[in-house]
């Protein structure tokens, strides 16, 4: 049988293939069910599914092929019990269905076709759909059971939100007021997940689904949102930055204020709750989802025909931080301009008043093979609202009010599902996925370990990479220079809303791993301890700023709880070990994302000029300091546009002295310690002005003569950004000139 198949796979000869063909359906039919249950075994019916995708790919595919694949299909297909999902994922669904739709006169080739669909649609799986979270609390289960004309068969119950599913082989679907993709022949076998391989080596649906099953959410996430399984490429265009459009506030005001004076003509109709999830569908609103990983969105109200309020959830044992959003929409109508406004942000201002716009994600257009996040909306602008804040939710303070940020959309496909977040999400469970394919890209040269630094609070493990090169032979003199090398240290993610700074730190990490000699150069000089994701909780339940203390914990360095703070307790311990054991890190950097500024810039931390900018009395004249902590930021300034030396600054104020830079270099004694901010917009200044997105740029070459000779000849190396699902461009820039300069300064 083996011989059989191998043969089958590998020849491209017409006579051939249907020799086979003939031969397996004689052995298949005399063999009955052990024999066939073999086939599957090895592999089978995968090759026959190829083999009628390749098939249909011709421009006349033989007709006597595609009877014979048929026919073979229809019989070991009752005995491949994942048949269904197989023909979904390679294709052969849809060949079969147009194969079908041409030959509707040719009864001998229908029939074959027919048997496979039988197939198909019997090899799906049935699930009892409820509403209730509570049934079981009602005891309504029994009742249902017996009151179902299904009840002699043995379907499987989803349950409500305190149920998880994710555990052994269940299928991870769609949840209260949105859907989700199936595994193994599940009711929305229709859709298709798109070839993006090629375009997003790092990302593998199937591997992202068994990430989610290990990780733990305080709700008990059971969807999975259709972008982070999917996966999402960058645009193939320019995506400027929009111009404001005079006016648009006042309207959007003076339409709030009629809502006070005509109360009659508003609807005030809840759509979607997080707390009550069984809300009344009329088909007359649209439908809401937030129930997935970094999902935020609590309540969605109708407010008119096509105008919906949206509030956001606080961070989890917090009053505070409406500001990430991330949320699924679905049942709209195309051509209609619907207007969303976020009704209870906190911040005073906001660069959506600049030009930023919300990210959207088409599920119609990714099955269509454009899988990616864009910037969309008009009539965009933040505005102070009228609804009043409580003085817990104010920090003891009265009178403060809510912003409303919104912002219109026209959708442009029928029965599509819509995704809207703040930025583009990167998930824990993505993260997840990422290491474990970038381990198995690394080169048997690369010195790549990944350990655990700490369990959570919701009991996620915290990843710690450690990246360098191997030694070159196991003599005394390599393996001590192995040991030796200076030690530099990179964390991320530390708030969970500023998802640019994963995106940096993923870009980072592909850069470290590859091939490039610039990297190995970097590898063999040093040793890279990172940590990618320093609040997974955060990131996990949708949090802006905090973790599940509630807590700040960029704000925790200065006392960390082993108990309340255990990501910060440990990687603080980690740096207190490298620096008692004389390995004090070089450098230490803290990616972060900011959402009122443009551009790329740094803050470092100096003596000198927080005495003279803080007007103490001490004369700055008289301290001595080193000055290589502004180095890498002039560098940077000189060769990536994105980065603006005048946004960086370098004094300690007393509001930042727990966070990781300050403590970092006051405590650990790292002289060049700093936060590096990448914003959440665009950039204002250089080529980049008024642009979101660059696609291949290629970063700009410099003469010997404008760097310094302290530093390394591989710091001129000009190579181009290879990184195409990073989405925003100045991000990858920044990265790779991040890496390329940072690590080769002279001290």
């Amino acid at each position: 049988m083996e011989v059989i198949l191998s043969s089958l796979e590998n020849t491209r000869d017409l006579q051939t293939i249907l020799n086979i063909l003939c031969i397996l359906n004689e052995l298949l039919t005399l063999g009955g069910g052990r024999r066939v249950g073999v086939f599957v075994s090895k592999g089978g019916t995968a090759i026959l599914l190829q083999l009628l995708v390749q098939s249909g790919k011709e421009a006349s595919p033989s007709e006597e092929l595609m009877l014979q694949t048929h026919s073979l299909l229809a019989k070991v297909g009752p005995k491949d019990r994942k048949f269904g999902i197989k023909a979904r994922l390679n294709g052969a669904l849809n060949v079969t269905v147009n194969l079908l739709k041409q030959n509707l006169q040719n009864y001998k080739l229908l029939l074959p076709c027919l048997q496979v669909l039988r197939v198909y649609s019997s090899n799906c799986e049935f699930k009892c759909l409820c509403c209730h979270e509570c049934i079981h609390k009602f005891k309504l289960h029994p009742l249902l059971t017996q009151m179902s004309p299904e009840s002699k068969l043995e379907l499987e119950l989803v349950q409500g939100l305190s149920q998880l599913l994710l555990d052994g082989s269940e299928s991870v679907n769609g949840g209260c007021g949105g859907e989700g993709p199936q595994e193994e022949g599940g009711e929305q076998a229709v859709l298709e997940v798109p070839d993006t391989a090629a375009l997003l080596p790092l990302h593998d649906p199937d591997l992202y689904l068994e990430m989610v099953k290990g990780t733990h959410s305080v709700p008990g996430y059971t969807d999975v949102a259709y972008p982070d399984y999917f996966g999402h490429v960058a645009p193939n265009f320019r995506e400027p930055i929009i111009e404001r459009v005079y006016g648009v506030q006042r309207t959007k005001i003076f339409q709030d204020i009629e809502r006070l004076i005509h109360p009659g003509d508003i609807l005030d109709k809840v759509v979607y709750d997080l707390d009550f999830c069984p809300v009344i569908d009329d088909g007359e609103c649209l439908k809401f989802n937030s129930q997935f990983e970094s999902g935020n969105l609590r309540k969605a109200i109708q407010v008119r025909k096509f105008e919906y309020d949206l509030v956001l959830n606080s961070d989890i044992n917090s009053n505070h931080y409406h500001q990430w959003f991330y949320f699924e929409v679905s049942s709209m109508r195309v051509g209609v301009p619907y207007r969303f406004n976020i009704i209870n942000c906190e911040k005073s201002n906001s660069q959506f008043n600049y030009g930023m716009q919300v990210l959207k994600y088409s599920v119609q257009e990714a099955i269509s093979g454009s899988p990616r996040w864009i910037r969309t909306g008009s009539d965009i602008c933040y505005y102070k609202n009228h609804f009043s804040r409580s003085s817990i939710a104010a920090g003891g303070q009265k009178g403060k009010s809510y912003y409303t940020m919104t912002f219109t959309v026209t959708f442009q496909h029928k029965d599509d599902v819509c995704y809207f977040a703040y930025h583009y999400p990167y998930t824990f469970s993505t993260l997840k996925m990422h290491l474990q394919k970038l381990r198995a890209l690394c080169t048997p040269q690369v010195y790549y370990r990944q350990e655990q630094l700490c369990e959570t609070l919701g009991g996620n493990g915290c990843p710690l990479l450690t990246i360098t090169a191997m030694p070159e032979s196991a003599s005394s003199d390599h393996v001590c220079q192995f040991r030796n090398r200076p030690v530099v240290f990179l964390s991320a993610r530390v708030h969970p809303g500023e998802t640019n700074a994963s995106w940096v730190m993923k870009g980072t990490l592909e850069f470290l791993v590859s091939s490039s000699p610039l990297a190995q150069s970097l590898r063999e000089s040093y040793i890279f301890k990172i940590i990618p994701m320093l609040n997974p909780d955060g990131v996990i339940n949708g949090n802006h700023r905090c973790s599940l203390s509630g807590e700040d914990l960029n704000r925790q360095w200065l006392n960390p709880s082993t108990e309340l703070h255990p990501t910060i307790y440990y990687a603080k311990s980690l740096l207190q070990y490298l620096t008692a054991i004389g390995r004090t890190p070089l450098v230490f950097c803290d990616y972060h994302g900011h959402s009122r500024k443009k551009n790329v810039f740094m803050y470092g931390c100096s003596i000198k000029e927080t005495v003279w900018q803080t007007n103490v009395s001490a004369s700055s004249c008289d301290l001595q300091e080193d000055l290589g902590y502004r180095t890498l930021p002039k560098l940077l300034s000189q060769l990536a546009p994105a980065f603006s030396l005048a946004s960086c600054s370098f004094v300690v104020e007393r509001s930042k002295e727990s966070t990781a830079r300050v403590v970092v270099w006051r405590e650990i004694g790292v002289q060049r310690s700093y936060t590096m901010e990448s914003t959440l917009c665009g950039c204002d200044q250089g080529k980049y002005k008024v642009l979101w997105t660059i696609i291949n740029i290629i970063l700009s070459a410099y003469c010997a003569a404008a760097v310094s000779r302290r530093y390394r000849p591989a710091a001129l190396v000009l190579f181009r950004s290879q990184d195409k699902e990073t989405k925003t461009q100045e991000f990858t820039e920044l990265k790779r000139t991040f890496i390329l300069f940072l690590f080769n300064c002279a001290c």
